[in-house]
């Protein structure tokens, strides 16, 4: 693997994605790592994780 390039450990995603499940938060995957990120794709298990909070606006004025 090239210089700079990081190997995403599978059993880390798996364990962060559980974890995630277990205590009812939501949970992001982005892709996986490597040197041909769109090849590698963002699939665990044959699906997408793209769960996001809900954004409230909690500050009073807030002009966002």
């Amino acid at each position: 693997m090239p210089i700079g390039i990081r190997k995403l450990n599978v059993d880390w995603v798996l364990d962060i994605k559980d974890q995630c499940q277990n205590g009812h938060t939501k949970f992001f995957f982005k892709q996986w790592g490597g040197t041909n990120k769109k090849k590698a794709g963002w699939l665990i298990d044959g699906k997408t994780y793209q769960e996001m909070p809900e954004f409230e606006r909690q500050m009073a004025g807030c002009k966002i």
